[in-house]
Protein backbone atom coordinates (compact mmCIF):
# COMPACT_ATOMS: atom_id res chain seq x y z
CA UNK A 1 0.00 0.00 0.00
CA UNK A 2 1.45 3.37 -0.98
CA UNK A 3 1.95 6.24 1.48
CA UNK A 4 -0.65 8.41 -0.23
CA UNK A 5 -3.25 5.65 0.00
CA UNK A 6 -2.36 5.01 3.64
CA UNK A 7 -2.61 8.73 4.49
CA UNK A 8 -5.89 8.93 2.61
CA UNK A 9 -7.32 5.97 4.55
CA UNK A 10 -6.00 7.19 7.91
CA UNK A 11 -7.69 10.52 7.50
CA UNK A 12 -10.90 8.83 6.48
CA UNK A 13 -11.57 11.42 3.80
CA UNK A 14 -13.08 10.82 0.41
CA UNK A 15 -11.62 12.06 -2.84
CA UNK A 16 -14.43 14.63 -3.14
CA UNK A 17 -13.59 15.99 0.30
CA UNK A 18 -9.91 16.23 -0.60
CA UNK A 19 -10.76 18.11 -3.79
CA UNK A 20 -13.00 20.50 -1.85
CA UNK A 21 -10.16 21.15 0.59
CA UNK A 22 -7.83 21.91 -2.33
CA UNK A 23 -10.41 24.27 -3.85
CA UNK A 24 -10.79 26.03 -0.51
CA UNK A 25 -7.04 26.38 -0.05
CA UNK A 26 -6.63 27.65 -3.62
CA UNK A 27 -9.42 30.21 -3.13
CA UNK A 28 -7.76 31.41 0.08
CA UNK A 29 -4.39 31.66 -1.70
CA UNK A 30 -5.93 33.56 -4.60
CA UNK A 31 -7.75 35.99 -2.29
CA UNK A 32 -4.61 36.62 -0.24
CA UNK A 33 -2.60 37.27 -3.41
CA UNK A 34 -5.18 39.72 -4.77
CA UNK A 35 -5.54 41.54 -1.46
CA UNK A 36 -1.77 41.67 -0.94
CA UNK A 37 -1.01 43.18 -4.34
CA UNK A 38 -3.88 45.65 -4.06
CA UNK A 39 -2.82 46.95 -0.65
CA UNK A 40 0.90 46.80 -1.40
CA UNK A 41 0.64 48.72 -4.66
CA UNK A 42 -1.44 51.44 -2.97
CA UNK A 43 0.92 51.76 -0.01
CA UNK A 44 3.96 51.84 -2.31
CA UNK A 45 2.38 54.60 -4.40
CA UNK A 46 1.50 56.56 -1.24
CA UNK A 47 5.05 56.23 0.10
CA UNK A 48 6.61 57.46 -3.15
CA UNK A 49 4.22 60.45 -3.17
CA UNK A 50 5.14 61.30 0.44
CA UNK A 51 8.85 60.96 -0.30
CA UNK A 52 8.70 63.03 -3.48
CA UNK A 53 6.13 65.59 -2.29
CA UNK A 54 8.68 68.33 -1.53
CA UNK A 55 9.96 68.21 -5.12
CA UNK A 56 6.51 67.74 -6.66
CA UNK A 57 4.98 70.60 -4.67
CA UNK A 58 7.11 73.19 -6.43
CA UNK A 59 6.12 71.80 -9.84
CA UNK A 60 2.43 71.85 -8.85
CA UNK A 61 2.67 75.44 -7.67
CA UNK A 62 2.06 75.24 -3.93
CA UNK A 63 4.42 75.88 -1.05
CA UNK A 64 4.69 73.22 1.65
CA UNK A 65 5.97 75.85 4.06
CA UNK A 66 2.52 77.48 4.09
CA UNK A 67 0.79 74.17 4.81
CA UNK A 68 3.13 72.80 7.48
CA UNK A 69 5.69 74.13 9.91
CA UNK A 70 7.73 70.96 9.59
CA UNK A 71 10.91 71.05 7.50
CA UNK A 72 10.51 69.60 3.96
CA UNK A 73 12.90 66.71 4.60
CA UNK A 74 10.57 65.46 7.36
CA UNK A 75 8.27 64.00 4.69
CA UNK A 76 11.15 61.97 3.27
CA UNK A 77 12.08 60.69 6.73
CA UNK A 78 8.42 59.82 7.38
CA UNK A 79 8.41 58.01 4.02
CA UNK A 80 11.39 55.89 5.08
CA UNK A 81 9.69 54.95 8.37
CA UNK A 82 6.43 54.12 6.62
CA UNK A 83 8.31 52.15 3.94
CA UNK A 84 10.03 50.09 6.64
CA UNK A 85 6.71 49.30 8.35
CA UNK A 86 5.15 48.47 5.00
CA UNK A 87 8.05 46.19 4.14
CA UNK A 88 7.69 44.25 7.40
CA UNK A 89 3.96 43.80 6.91
CA UNK A 90 4.37 42.82 3.25
CA UNK A 91 7.12 40.34 4.10
CA UNK A 92 4.93 38.70 6.73
CA UNK A 93 2.02 38.41 4.29
CA UNK A 94 4.35 37.07 1.58
CA UNK A 95 5.52 34.34 3.95
CA UNK A 96 1.89 33.44 4.73
CA UNK A 97 1.12 33.19 1.02
CA UNK A 98 4.17 30.96 0.48
CA UNK A 99 3.12 28.78 3.41
CA UNK A 100 -0.37 28.45 1.95
CA UNK A 101 1.09 27.56 -1.45
CA UNK A 102 3.20 24.85 0.19
CA UNK A 103 0.09 23.52 1.93
CA UNK A 104 -1.66 23.30 -1.43
CA UNK A 105 1.32 21.42 -2.86
CA UNK A 106 1.37 19.01 0.07
CA UNK A 107 -2.34 18.24 -0.18
CA UNK A 108 -2.17 17.88 -3.94
CA UNK A 109 0.73 15.44 -3.59
CA UNK A 110 -1.54 13.17 -1.54
CA UNK A 111 -3.87 12.99 -4.53
CA UNK A 112 -1.34 12.73 -7.34
CA UNK A 113 2.33 11.85 -7.48
CA UNK A 114 2.66 13.72 -10.79
CA UNK A 115 1.80 17.05 -9.22
CA UNK A 116 5.31 17.56 -7.83
CA UNK A 117 6.82 17.52 -11.32
CA UNK A 118 4.30 19.95 -12.76
CA UNK A 119 4.34 22.34 -9.79
CA UNK A 120 7.99 22.21 -8.80
CA UNK A 121 8.84 25.63 -10.24
CA UNK A 122 8.99 28.01 -7.34
CA UNK A 123 9.32 31.76 -7.66
CA UNK A 124 11.37 32.61 -4.59
CA UNK A 125 11.93 36.18 -5.85
CA UNK A 126 8.40 37.11 -4.71
CA UNK A 127 9.53 36.73 -1.09
CA UNK A 128 12.11 39.50 -1.64
CA UNK A 129 9.95 42.03 -3.47
CA UNK A 130 9.09 43.98 -0.27
CA UNK A 131 12.78 44.33 0.62
CA UNK A 132 13.71 45.47 -2.90
CA UNK A 133 10.91 48.06 -2.93
CA UNK A 134 11.98 49.27 0.52
CA UNK A 135 15.56 49.77 -0.70
CA UNK A 136 14.36 51.74 -3.73
CA UNK A 137 12.08 53.88 -1.55
CA UNK A 138 14.84 54.52 0.98
CA UNK A 139 17.30 55.52 -1.73
CA UNK A 140 14.67 57.86 -3.22
CA UNK A 141 14.14 59.44 0.20
CA UNK A 142 17.87 59.89 0.78
CA UNK A 143 18.23 61.59 -2.60
CA UNK A 144 15.34 63.91 -1.68
CA UNK A 145 16.87 64.73 1.72
CA UNK A 146 20.26 65.46 0.14
CA UNK A 147 18.71 67.62 -2.60
CA UNK A 148 16.72 69.61 -0.01
CA UNK A 149 19.72 70.19 2.24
Amino acid sequence: MSDSTRNHECRGASLDTDLEILKLLYTEWENRQNRFWSIYSKSTTFIFIVILLPAISEKLGFDLGKVSTLPPHFLSVFGIVFAFISMLMARAETLRVIQLKDCIKENANLLSGNFTKAYSNSNSFNAYIPAVVFIVQTLSAVVMIVSLA
